[in-house]
């Protein structure tokens, strides 16, 4: 049997997978557990036969830099869709993702993101935006542990891109650490071409926290900066 092939047969089963998970997570969230539950499933059986499926073997460095009993802001650079199944791997911690408002309304996706509490903001300047800031940073204050990626779309070559500052408005307006984190790897073992994927290794490599004690508004290009330096 060809590789194409077998690829077809992998990606028809994790969206297949993906799609029946994500119905049982929000059945559990609306009549039953609560979300906790529903990212458990996330976190113990979704990512774990993601990373299984393709083939990914990490190697994890740098857990001993984080506290994951307390609110933090993961902030990694994007290389594949496979990061976010790293991500809820890596993580000893329930782990949320911020996402534009328009992904609420997604089949399946948006249902169950919305059902599970991860945090939509709108993008842009206008005072709708500003609120959807502001409600996100008090989310994260409260004690989610949130994963944002700030080049702002996946690397097509595997290199770090520009970072953009919407990450760090978030940041500022939460008010706690930010946890550079760098991964390589995904580009090559997940293309944005799913039949082209391979298996292989991911390396992730977690710096210690960057504290916001000397951050405002008025240096925040200074926090992007330092941060994508790290990263």
């Amino acid at each position: 049997m060809s590789q194409k092939i077998i690829n077809i047969l992998k990606v028809t089963f994790l969206l297949c997978f993906s799609a029946v998970l994500m119905t049982i997570a929000i059945v559990s969230v609306l009549f039953f557990f609560g979300n906790k539950a529903a990212l458990w499933l996330s976190k113990n059986i979704y990512a774990p036969m993601v990373l299984w499926v393709v083939g990914v073997k990490l190697n994890t460095k740098g857990l001993e830099n984080v506290n994951f009993s307390k609110p933090s802001i993961f902030v990694c650079n994007h290389q594949s869709f496979i990061d976010i199944a790293v991500m809820m791997t890596v993580a000893s911690c329930d782990l949320y993702f911020v996402a534009k408002h328009e992904l609420r309304k997604v089949p399946f996706l948006g249902w169950y993101m919305k059902a599970v509490g991860m945090i939509f903001v709108k993008r842009g300047s206008s005072s709708e935006a500003q609120k959807s800031l502001v409600k996100a940073g008090d989310l994260i204050r409260k004690g989610k542990c949130v994963i944002l990626f700030p080049e702002g779309t996946r690397s097509k070559d595997g290199k770090i891109g520009k970072f953009k500052k919407g990450a760090f408005h978030l940041a500022l307006e939460a008010g706690v650490d930010i946890v550079p984190i760098a991964m390589q790897g995904g580009a090559q073992i997940l293309p944005s071409n799913p039949l082209n994927m391979s298996s292989g290794l991911i390396n992730v490599r977690i710096g210690k926290p960057i504290s916001l004690e000397n951050y405002s508004k008025n240096n925040l290009n200074d926090l992007l900066n330092y941060t994508e330096k790290v990263v």
